[in-house]
């Protein structure tokens, strides 16, 4: 069964003071030491997100309510293994899927082809008693590229990389899906496909963490939120309390 448990996490960003020049400002990150660039002014730090608590079970499905800047997408990266907490933990049994920066890593100067056998490897797909040929034969059919999914990416149209990084990441079905907003897709005609698919997605996984700016989302596929902020982060068992709660704040 799938969980994901978190406890007293913490991320914090370094930040390098942007009246240096770059030169000055790399030289005092990389020889001068972190403790020395704190004393001198150079480098100061931010935590992004803060004392998160929870966890979540088969069923669950998190929405993640905050202005911009509040640490949602950090959260989300976080969780996705993107970035390493700098006190508290994570545990987290399941499959997982990532939706954030959709696209991100994709060698341009390879073919679509090419580009989905090595999110196929990357993936490790193979552990889970999928075929590689059938993974691609499926990504092909489903983002409608044509002789162009045999094309360097970097000849594509925007909608059309668009359209198989999509269907490159939707493939699979995991366990926990993570979600930086709802995805959708290509041309009108594609993104209705699009749009049943990630409605079977979220169907079938049994943990759903989903940022959102939209109640409407919210309130559709989520039972439970966390709402971000300065004054903390509250978890409530009604995403209905949690929107209240975020609209009288603001």
């Amino acid at each position: 069964m799938a969980y994901i448990k978190v406890k007293n996490l913490a991320v914090r960003y370094a930040i390098v003071n942007t009246n240096l020049s770059l030169r000055r400002s790399l030289i005092t990150l990389f020889r001068a030491g972190r403790a020395n660039s704190k004393k001198k002014g150079y480098l100061t730090s931010k935590f992004a997100v803060s004392d998160i608590n929870l966890e979540l079970s088969n069923g669950d499905r998190l929405a993640l309510i905050g202005g911009n800047g509040a640490g949602k997408t950090t959260l989300l990266k976080t969780l996705s293994g993107m970035y390493e907490p700098c006190s508290g933990s994570i545990t987290i049994s399941g499959s997982k899927s990532s939706f954030i920066e959709i696209g991100a890593g994709m060698d341009y100067g390879l073919t679509g082809e090419r580009n989905v056998q090595l999110h196929y490897l990357m993936r490790d797909y193979q552990k889970m008693g999928i075929s590689r040929d059938d993974f691609v034969e499926k990504v092909r059919n489903f983002s409608d590229l044509g002789d162009s999914f045999y094309m360097p990416v970097n000849t594509y149209s925007s909608g059309m990389f668009v359209r198989l990084a999509f269907a490159m990441v939707t493939e699979v079905c995991p366990e926990i899906l993570i979600l930086d907003e709802w995805l959708s897709a290509g041309d009108m005609f594609f993104m209705e496909k699009a749009n049943q698919r990630m409605d079977e997605l979220a169907d079938s996984a049994q943990i759903i963490v989903l940022a959102t700016h939209s109640p409407d989302l919210a309130l559709k596929w989520c039972n439970k939120a966390v709402v971000l902020g300065e004054n903390g982060n509250i978890l409530f068992d009604s995403v209905d309390d949690a929107l209240t709660h975020y609209q009288s704040s603001n």
